[in-house]
């Protein structure tokens, strides 16, 4: 299967799929401000690798981007924008 070289014959190999993760993660470092995120319904393949979870909130914890599991919020909806608050920023 390839996904991270689209209209070829080349297969993927592990090191493709870590660079591919890697540079996305760094350009939603750049597009997310620290403690902002985005709600994710998961679909395609990504749902048979965790099969467990439906949907995500990928989020700027101010030191990396977090992925924290969401299949209980009903609230949402794909792709909404999102500011998350921690139990550290509850406390001031």
């Amino acid at each position: 299967m390839n996904y991270t070289h689209p209209d070829s014959n080349k297969n993927d190999k592990p090191e493709d799929w870590l660079f591919t993760s890697l540079v996305l993660t760094q350009a939603l470092g750049q597009i997310l401000a620290p403690n902002q995120g985005i709600f994710i319904k998961l679909k395609g393949d990504v749902v048979n690798l965790s099969k467990n979870i439906k949907k995500v909130i990928v989020w700027n914890n101010g030191k990396q981007i977090s992925i924290i599991g969401a299949d209980e919020r009903m609230d949402l909806k794909n792709g909404d924008r999102i500011e998350v608050i921690t139990r550290y920023d509850l406390m001031n």
